[in-house]
């Protein structure tokens, strides 16, 4: 991650697939793909899988613009899910910029693959293992993050109702009081009338 002007943006390096010996010879992988048009060897960056916690629908993209401000949609989890074609071609001379979106407030693990082409024909596939990345987006869900590792996002402990530090405090009133939602907080109660 890098921050520019207040904003983090992710980053990608597929420097593993960059060698010579990581290249295909030929076109013929994106044959048919209205998304690129120029002949030129790839690699790709395949998303796996989309993972949210949150009140909405937790879809997610990876898109670009062209010099001319053309939109070309890479990944999308909006319609029919994820698929054999949500895939980021980067050519296999060069580098790529992609902007990302996410649908609604929460947390997100995104998962993808590299692939590229290998052996003395550039013409046997190899791909990476998998890897995650993790976002955070929207005030409350930042200071989960903060608070809790990515392992722990998926359990109860994330939620706003939930009290992971067994204090009676719910997290987002921990949130809201700048509490540690790990650290028992003394609380005390009094009665009376307005």
């Amino acid at each position: 991650m890098s921050v520019l002007a207040g904003l983090a943006l992710a980053g990608f390096a597929l420097a593993w697939a960059t060698s010579a010996l990581c290249t295909r010879g030929s076109s013929a992988a994106v044959t048919g793909r209205t998304r690129v048009a120029a002949t030129s060897t790839w690699k790709t960056l395949d998303l796996k899988r989309v993972r949210y916690r949150g009140r909405g629908q937790g879809n997610y993209a990876l898109w670009s613009t062209g010099t001319f401000g053309d939109l070309t949609v890479w990944m999308s989890t909006a319609v029919g899910g994820i698929t054999g074609e949500d895939k980021f071609f980067v050519s296999s001379a060069g580098h790529a910029h992609a902007a990302m979106g996410f649908s609604d407030l929460g947390l997100y693990e995104v998962t993808y693959t590299a692939t590229c082409y290998a052996g003395p024909a550039k013409t046997r596939p190899v791909t990476s293992p998998e890897v995650s990345f993790y976002f955070a987006v929207g005030a409350y869900w930042e200071w989960v993050a903060r608070h809790f590792q990515p392992e722990r996002w998926w359990e109860v402990v994330s939620l706003e109702s939930a009290d992971a530090d067994g204090d009676s405090i719910p997290n987002l009133v921990e949130y809201a009081c700048g509490l540690d939602p790990r650290t028992p907080d003394l609380m005390t109660h009094q009665r009376g009338s307005l």
